[in-house]
């Protein structure tokens, strides 16, 4: 239980603005870099806006993460915190629909 409990905490604990501009910036010095830089650094990018305590922040790291499931690479990473984003936005609907494609992708876990 105390894993799990550490899990919500995690889930619910945002992110520093400071951090969310040093990865903004980040992203937009290395844009130009391969496909696979791109994807790294838009999902360290989309994480860290999942984790804002601001709303506006979070739906842009949703749509980040939908745009990088389109790319393929590591997908179920991206689904994952799909999945948090919408529980952060406490749209539980979209939220248990991206576990349960976790789920699917890795039914052990």
């Amino acid at each position: 239980m105390t894993e799990l409990n550490d899990i919500i905490d995690d889930l619910d604990t945002p992110c520093m603005r400071e951090i969310l501009s040093s990865m903004k910036g980040n992203i937009a010095r290395n844009y130009k870099q391969s496909q696979w830089y791109q994807a790294e650094h838009s999902f360290g990018y989309a994480y860290v806006l999942i984790k804002s305590p601001y709303d506006n922040d979070v739906r842009l790291g949703i749509k980040l993460l939908q745009e990088l499931c389109q790319s393929g690479v590591n997908q179920r990473d991206f689904v994952y915190y799909l999945a948090v984003g919408y529980y952060r936005l406490r749209e539980y609907g979209p939220a248990i629909k991206y576990c349960e494609r976790v789920l699917d992708m890795e039914p052990g876990n």
